[in-house]
């Protein structure tokens, strides 16, 4: 059933990024006028945007939180589509609207049963039920909390989440025909540089495990952050800085086994980006995306980030490894990589239009 285009849904929305936009330029495509509210790009996260037919992007900087409700009213929207509680301009908004329309709450946290979350569960009625109607999560560990913060099952959505499936699904048969030829002895990281993404942690863990294995491997790394200065340099060690998505082709197919040894990451969009384009998945325990994407043994591994030795033998792990062994945990990354997808997104929101 196709959407009529006077369908509008707002989005009061934190740091934009490049997977986001997939996700509401299929809900374009699929009928429904987009406003999206955001926060200034983040510096550490530089992504270029390209103006989409039927989504209007306006700067959160830019309205204090009277015009941003007078604003959003004006648009008359179907549903809001908020990026958690943080931002207390956007709560107000939604409390203005009083759960005459669906109002739904982003959620990528996991339940950790910390002090701060069982406290926040605890004022969840003032917090959050109140306000909102939905929540819609990235996965499995946000459903748990989502369901701790009073939500009813039929009022959590799943997937929030989507890489740009076309884009990263577009790298693998080049990358598929490259590993046929011989797998590409190549870790590569992206993420931004800072200290709880576990980057020093992994420079050393691999410097020592490549030495025990005769140097044969290189780690690449993309991004940029407070740390990038203080970034460790060597032969089998490579920086390449920010590089966009849709740039990323050429790096992406001449490398093999993604790495991301992050301290504290609630989901990971790069996991869902990765495994789409069919790369092994090498994750710390702490990252969210691999509740979802990670089978281990199946299509990778994953390792307590606190445990340097553990870490270093997740890299010997892969190292030693066939061809064969590797270029299978490839396309079963790429299958499980389909299971998100921007269109799949459109049809989560679609029945509460």
């Amino acid at each position: 059933m196709h959407l009529l285009m006077a369908d509008h849904v707002v989005f009061l929305y934190s740091e934009m990024a490049g997977y986001f936009q997939s996700c509401v330029k299929a809900l374009a495509k699929a009928g429904v006028q987009v406003t999206v509210f955001h926060w200034p790009v983040n510096p550490e996260a530089p992504f270029k945007f390209d103006q989409i037919d039927g989504v209007e992007f306006k700067d959160r900087s830019q309205f204090d939180t009277a015009a941003l409700t007078k604003a959003v009213q004006a648009l008359q929207p179907k549903a809001i589509v908020t990026s958690g509680w943080m931002d207390k301009g956007y709560t107000k908004v939604v409390s203005s609207f009083k759960k005459r329309i669906p109002t739904l709450l982003i959620i990528d946290n996991h339940w950790t049963g910390s002090l701060k979350l069982k406290t926040l569960c605890a004022l969840s009625s003032v917090k959050v039920r109140d306000k909102f109607t939905h929540s819609w999560v990235a996965g499995e560990p946000q459903a748990v909390y989502a369901y701790k913060l009073g939500f009813k099952n039929s009022e959590i959505l799943k997937g929030f989440y989507s890489a740009d499936i076309a884009l990263f699904n577009s790298f693998y048969p080049k990358k598929k025909e490259l590993i046929g030829q011989s797998f590409p002895k190549v870790f590569v990281y992206v993420g931004r540089y800072v200290r709880h993404k576990g980057i020093f942690e992994m420079w050393e863990a691999f410097s020592e495990a490549n030495k025990a294995h005769g140097e044969e491997w290189q780690l690449w790394c993309l991004g940029t952050g407070d740390e990038y200065e203080n970034r460790v340099e060597s032969a089998n060690i490579k920086h390449f800085g920010f590089v966009q998505p849709s740039e990323m082709e050429e790096i992406v197919s001449k490398a093999g086994v993604f790495v991301l040894p992050s301290k504290f990451e609630p989901w990971g969009v790069v996991v869902h980006e990765f495994a789409a384009a069919g790369f092994p998945l090498l994750l710390s325990k702490a990252v969210g995306a691999s509740s979802h994407f990670l089978e281990s043994g199946k299509n990778g591994m994953e390792f307590d980030i606190s445990d340097l030795d553990a870490f270093k033998a997740s890299f010997s792990y892969f190292m030693r490894l066939s061809n064969g062994e590797l270029s299978q945990m490839s396309e079963r990354s790429h299958d499980r990589g389909q299971s998100i997808s921007p269109q799949k997104w459109v049809d989560t929101l679609r029945p509460l239009l």
